[in-house]
């Protein structure tokens, strides 16, 4: 069964969500995950930001019954916050692996360049 603890939503598989204390930001939260609860997306980050807002919306309509049941009100107003987080952190991965990408065509074409300068170098 889950519950409600200080820390946040406690599932039943005994993994709890954390919610966002007053003095932390969301980059707080995220940043102190556990490497082994980290999870790769199955779906798009489109996808699941939209499904994020579509799920605030749903569940402001059940509000008082999830609360009823000891949803912490603060996890669905947190909604926003945290699908705002990951568009910004989906758009920062991408902009870093086009920068790598990008230096990596600049070094395949400068490759052969330096390789010769390199044997130069080593052989005089």
């Amino acid at each position: 069964m889950n519950s409600f603890g200080k820390n946040g939503f406690v599932l039943s598989s005994g993994k709890s969500i954390k919610t966002i204390m007053p003095q932390q930001t969301i980059w707080d939260i995220i940043s102190a995950f556990p490497d082994e609860e980290v999870q790769v997306p199955t779906i798009p980050a489109g996808i699941y930001i939209q499904e994020a807002e579509e799920l605030k919306n749903w569940a402001e309509e059940d509000k008082e019954v999830l609360t009823s049941y000891g949803l912490n009100p603060m996890l669905i107003e947190e909604i926003p916050v945290r699908a705002d987080a990951y568009r910004v952190s989906q758009s920062n991965w991408k902009k870093i692996i086009k920068i790598k990408g990008d230096a990596e065509k600049k070094l395949c074409k400068k490759l052969p360049e330096a390789v010769s300068l390199h044997s130069l170098l080593v052989l005089c």
